[in-house]
């Protein structure tokens, strides 16, 4: 039934497994959809990108990137992640939104204990910043 209303649309030829994967889709939603379906044709490259040592090795190449690499990199890296994220069956943009959430709620924490007592985060040392992170992150942990 597809095909015939490709065919009535005017599509000619079949499409590539690839072809269905909207490129507006969010590159972490993307990354996930792509592991799925290259698996499905068991090409095994980005399964083998996923590798926890193929991860470390990556991380290598990211510290020693140039900034003409840097991006390309990264890339590689984030696709890596996504790949062992798809294997554990770990939702890629639910984790990382997830991670925010969390790290926008200590955050929160942090800057609302310091304007509490009358002082702005920019005018923190680094060190201050570092304790009231801490300190901010110890709440975390009492709710878990």
């Amino acid at each position: 039934i597809k095909a015939e209303e490709r065919q009535d649309n005017g599509e000619t030829g079949k499409k590539g497994l690839l072809d269905g994967v909207p490129q507006a889709m969010p590159a972490l939603l993307q990354a996930d959809e792509i592991v799925e379906r290259v698996g499905r044709v068991r090409f095994d490259q980005l399964t083998k990108m996923g590798d926890m040592a193929a991860i470390r090795e990556t991380l290598k190449e990211l510290e020693k990137a140039n900034p003409e690499t840097l991006a390309i990199r990264m890339g590689e890296l984030l696709l890596g992640i996504a790949s062992f994220a798809h294997a554990h069956e770990v939702g890629v943009e639910d984790a990382l939104r997830e991670a925010l959430n969390r790290f926008r709620a200590r955050f929160d924490r942090m800057e609302s204990d310091a304007l509490a007592e009358g002082k702005a985060l920019v005018d923190l040392s680094d060190d201050e910043k570092a304790a009231r992170w801490a300190a901010a992150g110890q709440t975390d942990n009492e709710d878990a």
